[in-house]
Order: structure tokens, then C-alpha cells, then sequence
């Protein structure tokens, strides 16, 4: 039986270690064995690590009173003032109405939450922009677009803001 990606990364990321020595001027953080996978974990800080070494290599440089738990496996869903405070680190590229191409959705919806409406760069497509223009795809493909938008936007209200 073939070992998923996700099973493998947690095979890897269970035999990591971080091992914080004492010094005179605060802890030095000796990371063992801490691959670059990612298998994002949740801290109780609100912010999402790339994986539960990173989570562990932060708490040695803390004050020991202060210390980040795991609050789950996966991304943080954190929002502050109806905004998001980190987005996802895949990447699921959009082309926003304004020709800039974003990371992910969340990116984009991060990037418009503070703007004046008029302001604001509305979901094109999926994928990269091809021009530097504004984007302005056709109404087959803006309405396919859309509804996956609307869909998606659905998940983006209740875990991060409106757009």
C-alpha cells in the first residue's frame, strides 16, 4: 500500500526535535532534524506554522510563562476587526479584477478588507493574470467563475470577512 504525501510528512515531522540551550543572553534554539514539509499546524497566538517543528523552534525563544500550544492540525482561521490575520500557505492563484495575481482567495480578500469599496479588486479567475491590464473575462467564464467564487466565498465568510 503506497504511503501518502501527508502520512509521509507526518512520518518526518514526528521524528523532529528542537533543543533549546541556555545561554547568557536568553536561549539558543538547536533545531534536529526539522524538515522543510509542510504540515501546518495552528498555535494558540493565532498564527499558522508551516509545522510543528517551527511551532516548537518559536516556543524556545519564548519567555517559559509564555509559551504557543497547538491549538489544532491545519491553518489558523484567526480573524481580527472582520479581517484575516494570515491566509493559507498554498497557492491557489487568482487574478483579481485589478490585473494583480494573489496566492490564494483569502490573499485577495485580505488585500481588499481594509479599502474603500471603490477600491476593492473582485475575484476574475482562477490562476495567474495574463495581462497587467485589468482583467476582464468573458460572461461564460465569469459566470463559472463567479458561482466558484460565491461557493468559496461562502467559506470565506464564516471564517474570515466579506468581501
Amino acid at each position: 500500500m503506497a504511503m501518502s504525501l501527508t502520512t509521509l510528512a507526518s512520518s518526518f515531522i514526528a521524528i523532529t526535535a528542537v533543543v533549546c540551550l541556555p545561554t547568557p543572553h536568553g536561549n539558543r534554539c538547536e533545531t534536529i532534524g526539522c524538515y522543510k514539509i509542510l504540515s501546518p499546524v495552528c498555535g494558540s497566538d493565532g498564527e499558522t506554522y508551516a509545522n510543528e517543528c517551527n511551532l516548537n523552534r518559536t516556543n524556545c525563544l519564548r519567555d517559559p510563562e509564555n509559551q504557543i500550544t497547538k491549538v489544532k492540525d491545519g491553518y489558523c482561521e484567526e480573524v481580527q476587526d472582520g479581517c484575516p490575520t494570515s491566509c493559507p500557505l498554498s497557492e491557489q492563484l487568482v487574478c483579481g479584477s485589478n490585473g494583480v495575481t494573489y496566492t490564494t482567495l483569502c490573499g485577495l480578500t485580505r488585500s481588499n478588507c481594509r479599502k474603500p469599496l471603490s477600491e476593492r479588486a473582485t475575484f476574475a479567475y482562477m490562476g495567474r493574470c495574463v495581462e497587467t491590464t485589468t482583467a476582464t473575462p468573458s460572461p461564460a467564464v465569469n459566470h463559472v467563475a463567479t458561482a466558484v467564487a460565491q461557493r468559496a466565498h461562502r467559506k470565506v465568510d464564516l471564517t474570515y470577512a466579506r468581501l
